[in-house]
C-alpha cells in the first residue's frame, strides 16, 4: 500500500510540473502580471494575466469572469472578458501597458463609446 501511495504521489508531481507555467513567456509583456485600480467608474477591480493566455478579472461590486487575451508588444486584446454589475455589463477589450501603468479600454452596456480606466501593477497578492 505504501509503494501504490507513493507512486500516485510522484505521478501527481510530474502532472502538475508538466503544466506548470513558472516561466515567462518569450515577447509577453503581461505573462504572469497583476494590476489593480481603483476607478469612480468601474470601482476597485483587480486583473490578472494567467497562464496559456488566460486572464482573470475580478472586482468586489461586480460580478468578474476569465477570458483570453493576444499580446503584441505592450498592447494587448481580450476576448470574453466582463464585469457584470447589477444594472449594467461592462466588456472590457484591449490593454495598453507602459512599464508599470495599464491603461484598460473597456465600453458599457449598449454603449459602443470606449472608455479608459488606469491601473497600477502589484508585485505581490495583497
Amino acid at each position: 500500500m505504501k509503494t501504490y501511495c507513493t507512486k500516485i504521489i510522484v505521478l501527481l508531481i510530474a502532472a502538475i510540473a508538466a503544466t506548470s507555467c513558472i516561466y515567462d513567456a518569450p515577447g509577453d509583456r503581461f505573462f504572469r502580471t497583476l494590476w489593480e485600480s481603483a476607478d469612480d467608474t468601474l470601482g476597485d477591480v483587480t486583473l490578472e494575466f494567467l497562464c496559456n493566455d488566460a486572464i482573470m478579472i475580478k472586482s468586489v461590486s461586480a460580478a468578474g469572469s476569465y477570458g483570453t487575451y493576444e499580446s503584441d508588444g505592450t498592447a494587448a486584446r481580450f476576448n470574453n472578458l466582463t464585469l457584470t454589475y447589477p444594472d449594467r455589463k461592462v466588456t472590457i477589450l484591449e490593454g495598453h501597458r507602459d512599464n508599470d501603468i495599464l491603461h484598460i479600454v473597456w465600453t458599457s452596456g449598449e454603449d459602443l463609446e470606449t472608455r479608459q480606466t488606469q491601473m497600477h501593477r502589484l508585485s505581490a497578492y495583497k
